[in-house]
């Protein structure tokens, strides 16, 4: 009975002393840290739980802006310009005076420079007095009605007035020369009053 009885508890002990040191040992799966292999050069460690890193692709080679594309947007600027330059709005302030000057309009039969005008006299003598080598050739124009013969006078007194204005504000009368081109050269070809109207004009032309 005795035999029996510790037999029976030998066994236990073994069994028990057995799976003790079994799970201690256990060998645990230990990850290497990432390498080049397991992460890849683009930071994805892939397998690991880490998300990838994010790219800025901004500035990335394929998106950096390529010869082509920089004349395009020349060429988009300066199609946009030549857009600009056929507008009503654009004519009307720029009449067909070098780009560095504006018109001055006149009334109807008129030669005498209306108040409003001055101060665009003033800032074309404002950009002259800057650009000392700069000489100018001021046209008189006129709308269409009237006699060839009128309208050229007429144009000559426009184009004197604003010269003499300018003189007095400061400019040798040796850069300025005057022309009359009378109604030779409309702005506008519709026979309307608006278009009369912004055709009685002296224009800046840079020699």
């Amino acid at each position: 009975m005795k035999r029996k009885f510790y037999a029976t508890l030998f066994f236990s002990t073994l069994i028990g002393t057995t799976l003790l040191f079994g799970s201690g040992c256990t060998q645990k799966t230990v990850l290497p840290p990432p390498t080049a292999k397991t992460a890849g050069e683009s930071g994805n460690y892939e397998g690991l739980g880490i998300p990838p890193a994010q790219t800025d692709t901004r500035y990335s080679e394929e998106n950096l802006p390529t010869e082509e594309s920089l004349d395009a947007t020349t060429q988009n600027e300066s199609d946009l310009n030549a857009e600009m330059e056929h507008t009503p709005k654009y004519v009307i302030e720029h009449g067909k005076s070098s780009i560095q000057f504006k018109p001055v309009y006149f009334s109807f039969d008129q030669t005498m420079i209306q108040p409003d005008m001055r101060s665009v006299i003033e800032t074309n003598v404002k950009y002259m007095k800057n650009n000392p080598g700069i000489y100018v050739t001021i046209e008189g124009n006129t709308d269409e009605r009237g006699t060839n013969e009128y309208n050229m006078a007429l144009g000559e007194r426009r184009a004197i007035n604003v010269s003499k204005y300018m003189i007095s504000l400061g400019i040798d009368k040796n850069r300025l020369h005057t022309v009359s081109l009378g109604e030779e050269r409309p702005l506008f070809l519709e026979q309307t009053e608006d278009a009369f109207r912004y055709n009685r004009r002296a224009d800046f032309r840079v020699k």
